[in-house]
């Protein structure tokens, strides 16, 4: 029985893993502590609803039982610095390479602890640490990290909230709340990324998320065109595919 509740745990909480906007499993901008779930590849494309729209795209697959996760964006950074401000950097296509590598990751019961470490931009060399617990109503995670790309150092975190009916069972809807605030090292540059973000994730079926996030960056003192005051909205559809996840059997 004890087996069979831990499985059931493990499917409901794999049913919103997602890539960030910059690669690797998490929140909105922020990677998470734990491994990638549903299909061993996923997917997402999106973009902003400015007047000059960005867009944005990211691809992965999970290896070596799942520990191993390799993804491609095409979002570099969206703020070079705190001395140009809102400055997207992006391909046409997702050639921004990031690593995640899951460390360790506890069961116990309706509550679970995990580990993580990667590369990626705009966090350079990143480390992670995660808490999930499955409730009726509502069951929320947190990570929390910090990163640098050796110019600036990151710390990161967020937030998510599953909403979940009496018996446990995930709804279709993931509130998030995430962000980092970045500090210059004072040797080889200055501070890159601080913002918040907020989204609202919805299944649309087996495969299928449709996601709506909106971010606000810290003020710079540039000209217009380096400020985004009102922050910057995305719509995103996520997807993945392939066989199911190692973690249902663990």
């Amino acid at each position: 029985m004890k087996t069979t509740i831990r499985i059931l745990l493990a499917v409901a909480a794999g049913v919103f893993a997602q890539n960030s906007v910059y690669g690797p499993t998490g929140l909105n901008f922020v990677p998470s502590a734990f491994a990638s779930e549903g299909g061993r590849w996923s997917g997402s494309l999106g973009g902003t609803t400015d007047d000059d729209p960005l867009w944005v795209s990211s691809i992965q697959g999970r290896f070596l039982d799942d520990r191993l996760e390799v993804g491609l964006s095409s979002t570099v950074w969206l703020v070079e610095g705190d001395s140009v401000g809102w400055n997207p950097m992006t391909t046409y296509a997702p050639v921004v390479p990031s690593v995640k590598w899951v460390l360790d990751r506890e069961d116990h019961g309706r509550q679970s602890w995990g580990y993580s470490v990667g590369l990626s931009m705009p966090l350079g060399a990143w480390a992670a640490a995660g808490w999930r617990i499955r409730l009726p109503l509502a069951s929320p995670e947190i990570h929390v990290g910090l990163g640098t790309p050796l110019n600036s150092i990151q710390g990161f975190g967020g937030v998510a909230l599953d909403l979940c009916d009496l018996d446990g069972a995930v709804l279709p809807v993931r509130l998030t709340l995430d962000g980092a605030v970045a500090g210059s090292t004072g040797t080889l540059g200055s501070a890159e990324e601080s913002y918040w973000s907020v989204g609202v994730s919805t299944r649309l079926g087996r495969n299928l998320t449709f996601q709506v996030l909106h971010r606000r960056d810290r003020a710079y003192g540039l000209v217009d065109d380096g400020r985004r005051p009102d922050g910057t909205s995305f719509l995103r559809i996520l997807w993945n595919f392939g066989s199911a996840s190692h973690e249902v059997a663990r």
